[in-house]
């Protein structure tokens, strides 16, 4: 199971309340339809959330992406030329940023959100694989065969696939991530992708649901337990040892620390870089879909069931705060010195963390 389906979940749920008439306009492919301005926006269902610099940026359903510059009290949502549903974002710099979602879409933003092109999608990521993997210069060893057929499929899928998250190391190099072992590195700000399909230990092809880094570590979680870890030597995502079969659906990694979460309230923490693991008891039985480290250095991690945990021990112990409303969660971010910003159900929100 992934993040991904959660919300897909939600979405429809909602949608099925204001579906079009059966006589409406032909379809049009929301990929190449811009997003609605909408003056609801902000109380709509949204997926994620991020910060550039001291600016929260968050994304959701067609097509949308809010501004705040005033810690999530006010929003304004800025033009798209897409409206497929968003999913994931994330700026390494204060202008430069990229978001993701269905339609194998990524977008781009070079200040600061006000302004996004497409890099990317889904037909266009499927014909590179291809292109890349039936180079002769690949080797026909297995996990490049492997590679190969796999990239025919998303090739045929066309534009089905979504991408699930995205991740920058600096304002160059950059990974993308998704479903059945969907991964793509770009090392020129997304001019050019490569896909890495044989460089993961993941024989099952599981959803990859989020990718994240801190220092020289990078780390990927996805179904079934999965945790995997870059080798740069090799260039090569290795296998790291689970301690949960379960699916994650994110992860926080620190100097001092690795923490992922997923499915029933699940969170498991490593001090030695994934060697061993110690669970952390959080209180909440519904699926944790997103976390961050916090400006004085607290861990959070918001749920489904709209709890908000936080941690003041490097992910050892989580507890819950009090929250303004309880509707499902799907993302958090810092939102100066002692507050987050959060969205989900019910769109944007904005919770101060007392001393």
């Amino acid at each position: 199971m992934s993040r991904a389906l959660l919300l897909t979940g939600a979405a429809l749920a909602i949608g099925a309340l204001a579906l079009p008439p059966a006589h409406a306009a032909a379809f049009q492919d929301p990929l190449n339809v811009p997003a609605r301005i909408s003056p609801l926006a902000a109380t709509s269902m949204l997926t994620a959330i991020t910060h550039a610099g001291d600016r929260l940026v968050a994304v959701g359903p067609h097509g949308r992406i809010l501004l705040s510059d005033d810690q999530g009290k006010k929003w304004t949502q800025v033009p798209v030329p897409t409206s497929v549903d968003l999913v994931a974002a994330h700026f390494p710099t204060e202008k430069k940023g990229w978001a993701v979602g269905h339609g194998g879409i990524v977008l781009h933003t070079e200040d600061g959100g006000q302004t996004w092109r497409k890099q990317l999608d889904g037909a266009q990521a499927g014909a590179a694989m291809l292109k890349y993997y039936e180079s002769p210069v690949r080797g026909a060893d297995a996990r490049t065969q492997a590679a190969l057929t796999a990239a025919k499929q998303f090739a045929q899928d066309g534009t089905i696939h979504p991408f699930l998250d995205v991740w920058f190391e600096n304002e160059q190099v950059g990974y993308i991530v998704g479903p059945f072992n969907m991964i793509l590195r770009t090392a020129d700000g997304g001019t050019s992708w490569t896909p890495w399909l044989e460089r993961t230990d993941n024989p099952k092809d599981m959803n990859f649901n989020a990718i994240r880094g801190s220092g020289s570590d990078v780390y990927i979680v996805g179904e079934q337990g999965l945790i995997l870890k870059l080798d740069r030597e090799k260039q090569h995502f290795s296998a790291l040892k689970s301690p949960y079969e379960g699916s994650f659906f994110g992860l926080i990694p620190t100097p001092q620390s690795l923490v992922v979460f997923g499915m029933r309230g699940s969170i498991y923490r490593s001090a030695d870089g994934g060697a061993s693991w110690q669970k952390a008891e959080s209180g909440d039985r519904a699926g944790l879909t997103s976390g961050t480290v916090l400006k004085d250095g607290q861990l959070a991690i918001v749920s489904m069931s709209g709890s908000l945990l936080v941690s003041a021990d490097g992910g050892a112990h989580f507890s819950p705060v009090p929250v303004k409303r309880t509707a499902p969660l799907f993302g958090v971010a810092p939102a100066g010195a002692r507050g987050v910003g959060v969205v989900g159900i019910a769109g944007a929100g904005f919770e101060t963390l007392k001393q």
